[in-house]
């Protein structure tokens, strides 16, 4: 038997690391089968029992016999269909995201969340008390800037609690998903006091006055809005941008002409 004979006989037969990706899937199956009864997905009883037989599937040797393997690779299949309908079930949570889980590191971020939501709590109550004391000079911008990242930081806080709270249970908690959350975080400080500056400097330095309206309160929750909302961020930051190109004379003429043209007539066929 020649070389190429001995290839094309190896491309055909199962490989020996098989039995071991078949335990493998199988135990992330049962991972997410236990997790959807747990947490009353409705599971058609044909997938249970499917899944349920194929735990008592024996898993053969290295080197078994073909019949032994050709059994394997039918399993295999039932097993990815059972799979597959159980993840359509389940979806966003899936067999891999159990089997990634970390409870213990959920637990600790959400620890880390509470204390910089205290935190940030405290820094506004301090923040607040000094934009309202003070009437002018460094001591009004000091309490007025802290105020605004505080609240900026809240409204980022709030939104990681969401987004943690939503992650159910803790075993689909991934050490990945905390990354995003902490930038989220920074951004809320960033923001806050950006949007304050661009936004909402009036209103925080008549913050306590009097006379001040119920449209200088909204402006007041702009950093709060701005460390929540990211569409609110990002559709602020392209209007303003969109001004300074027209202001600036950056768009040009041909561009302006384009984009009026695709405003009034849209379905227009080209000439």
């Amino acid at each position: 038997m020649t070389g190429q004979e001995n290839g094309k006989q190896e491309a055909r037969e199962p490989r020996g690391e098989e039995p071991d990706d078949f335990s493998e899937s199988l135990r992330k199956t049962l991972l997410l089968k236990q997790f959807a009864v747990r947490n009353g997905y409705k599971v058609p009883t044909g997938i249970l029992s499917q899944i349920s037989g194929l735990e008592l599937h024996e898993v053969p040797g290295v080197n078994a016999s073909k019949e032994a393997k050709k059994e394997l690779a039918g399993a295999s299949a039932k097993l990815d269909a059972a799979l597959i309908a159980l993840t359509s079930i389940t979806f966003p949570i899936t067999a891999d995201s159990l089997a990634e889980g970390d409870p213990d590191e959920y637990a600790r971020f959400k620890g880390r969340l509470l204390w910089i939501g205290l935190l940030a709590l405290c820094s506004a109550v301090v923040g607040l008390i000094l934009a309202r004391r003070v009437t002018a000079g460094w001591g009004k911008e000091v309490g007025c800037s802290v105020l605004a990242i505080s609240l900026g930081t809240l409204g980022a806080v709030v939104y990681c609690f969401f987004d943690a709270l939503g992650v159910v249970p803790a075993q689909t908690f991934n050490r990945k998903d905390k990354y995003p959350l902490y930038a989220r975080l920074e951004l809320g400080v960033l923001l806050g006091w950006v949007f304050y500056l661009g936004f909402a400097r009036q209103a925080f330095a008549n913050l306590g006055a009097p006379n001040s309206s119920k449209s200088e309160a909204f402006y007041l929750m702009i950093p709060f809005i701005a460390g929540y909302s990211t569409k609110f961020v990002v559709g602020a930051l392209e209007r303003i941008m969109a001004a300074l190109l027209v202001a600036l004379g950056i768009e040009g003429k041909r561009e302006a002409r384009i984009k009026r043209t695709r405003e009034v007539a849209p379905d227009a066929p080209a000439s």
